[in-house]
């Protein structure tokens, strides 16, 4: 299987303003980024989500960072209308249909 950062490399309009694609260093950002928020509702009750992602999460942490990308310039912004200047921001950082794919996993107090 190839890695989170290679697939994301190749995906579809994932370039700079110029159209060169983005550094690696750029890319690692938003997968770690991805990773953290998988991380955080896979182990809801964890201080320290120190858990490394599952390789069954890989294809969502590039789907994240995806949609991560693509709303750089218009974090939260939904819909946008230039000439009356109409503005619909999202409730949330990270879409929730793709949050509604991790599984919470719970323990129990040692």
């Amino acid at each position: 299987m190839a890695s989170a950062l290679s697939t994301l490399k190749y995906y579809p309009g994932i370039t700079d303003l110029s159209g060169d694609p983005l550094p690696d260093a750029t890319l690692e950002f938003f997968l770690d980024t991805a990773a953290n928020v998988i991380l955080k509702h896979k182990y809801p009750f964890e201080e320290k989500a120190t858990n490394e992602l599952p390789d069954s999460y890989q294809w969502l942490q590039v789907r994240i960072a995806v949609d991560l990308i693509f709303k750089v310039g218009a974090e939260m912004q939904v819909k946008h209308v230039e000439n009356t200047i109409t503005r619909e921001y999202v409730s949330a950082f990270v879409d929730p249909q793709l949050l509604s794919m991790i599984t919470p996993r719970a323990g129990f107090p040692s």
